[in-house]
């Protein structure tokens, strides 16, 4: 039980955050680009998390959207050939999944497989 407690209470690790990225099931662009940029912004979004968590606040504007145009073609000519993508939930998607699987090896240990 002491274990578990020194668990849940350890500092987070960019991996962990790295490891709940990949293993969402993402079929949206904004969870897409993170993971395909993830060796350029990896560092930021950690930094940001391990900021948040150590303070015990998340930002008031967490649930705000940012909408993205991401073009489709090299040669743009109308606002046609450019694709909306809008950063919304992802952030908070992530740092669910980070407590999740925290959580989740604890539980396994004190839920009986029957239950």
């Amino acid at each position: 039980m002491e274990d578990d407690n020194l668990m849940l209470c350890s500092t987070f690790l960019k991996d962990e955050f790295c490891d709940a990225l990949f293993q969402m099931i993402l079929d949206k662009s904004p969870g897409l680009v993170l993971q395909k940029f993830w060796s350029i912004c990896g560092d930021d979004v950690f930094n940001g998390y391990y900021s948040w968590l150590n303070s015990g606040e998340l930002p008031i504007r967490i649930n705000d959207k940012t909408i993205v145009l991401i073009s489709k073609c090299d040669n743009l000519n109308s606002l046609k050939e450019y694709r909306p993508i809008s950063f919304c939930n992802v952030i908070c998607k992530i740092l669910s999944k980070v407590l999740a699987n925290k959580l989740k090896r604890v539980l396994l240990g004190i839920i009986n497989k029957e239950q």
